[in-house]
């Protein structure tokens, strides 16, 4: 019998993440401190009687499920944002997402309610990353920073940053990779607080307090937002790139996208992993007052930064658009 089996408590609901081919590095089942179980599979408990109603497909979605989280202590909602958080910490590669809502009888599990979630997508010439057992904590850990922001946006507070992180899911979500840059960009945008007419100068000089400062960082924050640019006023994304060979512009318009997306995800993820830097971000007034600092003293705030130079050039790609 599984151990979760004997875990669950009947006559309480529950909410079941099943995410289905998804490259996970997960050896056995486990219980979390808050109470989320890890999963290989969806759990044996779960009736057939279910699969009738419905439909077969998706009974078999469930089935084939390999990373599965069960949770009887939070809001379906919580394992909605895990997922979030679990893209944010990286390349996920998978195939479809299921939540599920029922109760737990003495016979087993009961389905209530199952919907298909949104799928997060991967900038083409990805290099994928599995699911392990400390990136599930992080993106639990995040997941909770995220939910007390929530808290406090309904007093007033983390509006903007809120906003961005919209925007960020949003790009995660789209599919082409013009559209993906753009919110990336955009993403970063409602962490920075450009001032008017200044924009482009704010963008590159001021991402250099989250990204490594060097020329390369220049080079490519500048590009960046000139390919975001292009992107808002429905030009070719390539128009940034007149500087390279025109063979190479697609290949590093994707290195662009890539750079972009892992530095707006990291720079979420060091706002969520540190509690010390949400004053900062509270509002616009403590915002405006973070970048008016010296580079020295925002770099010594902020802490670890992203070394842009890491997200290489990719030229070949295999089926599934990953790097070569």
């Amino acid at each position: 019998m599984p151990k979760i089996a004997k875990q669950l408590i009947s006559g309480q609901p529950f909410a079941l993440l099943a995410i289905s081919n998804v490259h996970a590095d997960i050896k056995a089942e486990i219980q979390l401190g808050n109470g989320t179980w890890v999963l290989q599979s969806v759990p044996v408990m779960l009736g057939e009687h279910w699969a009738k109603w419905i439909g077969s497909m998706r009974a078999d979605r469930l089935r084939n499920a390999n990373f599965v989280l069960v949770n009887q202590h939070r809001l379906p909602q919580y394992l909605n944002r895990v997922i979030f958080m679990l893209r944010l910490g990286g390349v996920l590669e998978y195939d479809e997402a299921e939540l599920v809502t029922g109760s737990v009888t003495e016979d087993g599990l009961t389905v209530q309610e199952m919907g298909r979630l949104p799928s997060f997508r991967n900038t083409k010439g990805y290099v994928r990353n599995p699911i392990d057992l400390p990136r599930i904590e992080r993106a639990m850990a995040r997941t909770d920073a995220l939910c007390e922001i929530e808290m406090m946006v309904k007093g007033g507070s983390f509006l903007r940053l809120m906003r961005g992180i919209n925007v960020l899911k949003d790009g995660l979500l789209t599919e082409y990779g013009q559209e993906r840059i753009h919110q990336f960009v955009r993403s970063l945008e409602a962490l920075i607080l450009p001032e008017t007419g200044r924009t482009r100068r704010n963008f590159i000089h001021r991402c250099q307090t989250l990204a490594v400062a060097c020329r390369l960082s220049e080079t490519v924050l500048a590009e960046s937002f000139e390919m975001r640019s292009d992107t808002e006023h429905l030009q070719d994304w390539q128009r940034a790139l007149r500087a390279h060979q025109p063979v190479d512009r697609e290949n590093i318009a994707l290195q662009r996208t890539r750079q972009m997306e892992k530095l707006a995800s990291f720079a979420y993820g060091r706002i969520f992993d540190d509690q010390n830097l949400w004053p900062h971000f509270t509002d616009d007034s403590g915002q405006s007052a973070f970048w008016k600092l010296t580079d020295q003293q925002r770099k010594a705030l902020w802490g670890t930064r992203l070394d842009l130079s890491t997200i290489s050039l990719v030229r070949k790609y295999d089926g599934r658009n990953r790097a070569l």
